[in-house]
């Protein structure tokens, strides 16, 4: 647990250190580009894709992101329709692979799935309202849910949630994860000056669609029989074990964000 903790604190203050103090975007980018090739990796894991088949393919999401000069993302309504396309064909393409059992499928699975969701991340990450990062603003409701899901679940877990997916969630911790989600947004949102319908949706996002990307990404790893998507993060596995409900969140992040400001 101390281990998790420590690792949690670390990339905590990664994360909020280059959101407030980059004012270029230049080592917002270049974490987010990192992240994406890190998870890439795991995903070829997950998805039984050829070694750097994703690595390779999925920063191509990333470059017009980069290369925009306009964000925040008020004045892109492009990349509302963007990241979720991408998504939706990254989950056709694996729902064929799974059926056909064909690599080239699988990999394509993975690129649009991956690079679909960090070209959300990467242009919540680049956008800010009232000084504050959008990306913070999307990801700390979730940091609060899992914690509240984690305490709740040990004391008061007795009705499982997904036994055969996550033997450890239960009803009590996913529905103390939408509460704590709820109230992270509200205080969150309310701080960057946010209107109610935005901070309650985004809110329900994380706590919901949040909870069922760790779901799915856990489906993913029981498929090849992997415990963690990787190594790199002590106490908590690899990238996508810990940005699982954000990749997921994200997307729809970036409409509400857009739609209601």
């Amino acid at each position: 647990m101390k281990e998790r903790v420590l690792t949690a604190l670390v990339l905590f203050a990664t994360v909020v250190g280059v959101l407030f103090f980059d004012s270029t975007g230049f080592l917002v980018s270049a974490l987010v580009l990192l992240v994406t090739f890190l998870g890439a990796g795991e995903m070829e894991k997950l998805v039984r894709a050829p070694d750097y088949s994703i690595r390779g393919t999925a920063f191509i999401f990333l470059v017009p992101v980069v290369l925009n000069k306009e964000l925040p993302i008020s004045s892109q309504p492009s990349w509302i329709v963007f990241p979720l396309c991408s998504c939706a064909i990254g989950l056709l393409f694996l729902l064929v692979s799974k059926t056909l059992e064909r690599a080239w499928l699988s990999a394509l699975a993975g690129t649009f799935l991956l690079g679909g969701a960090m070209s959300s991340v990467l242009v919540l990450g680049l956008s800010k309202t009232n000084h504050w990062p959008l990306l913070l603003l999307a990801a700390m409701p979730i940091w609060c849910g899992d914690t509240a899901a984690i305490f709740a679940g040990k004391a008061y877990g007795k009705h499982k949630l997904a036994p055969t997916i996550s033997p450890n969630k239960t009803w009590e911790g996913a529905i103390a994860n939408v509460v704590a989600c709820v109230a992270m947004s509200f205080l969150c949102g309310t701080a960057a000056g946010l209107p109610f319908l935005a901070v309650l949706l985004v809110g329900l996002n994380c706590g919901i669609i949040g909870q069922a990307g760790d779901l799915f990404e856990s489906s993913l790893k029981r498929s090849v029989g992997l415990k963690d998507s990787g190594t790199l993060l002590p106490g908590h596995g690899g990238v996508l074990d810990r940005m699982d409900s954000l990749l997921a969140t994200a997307p729809i992040s970036v409409v509400i964000l857009h739609v209601i400001r």
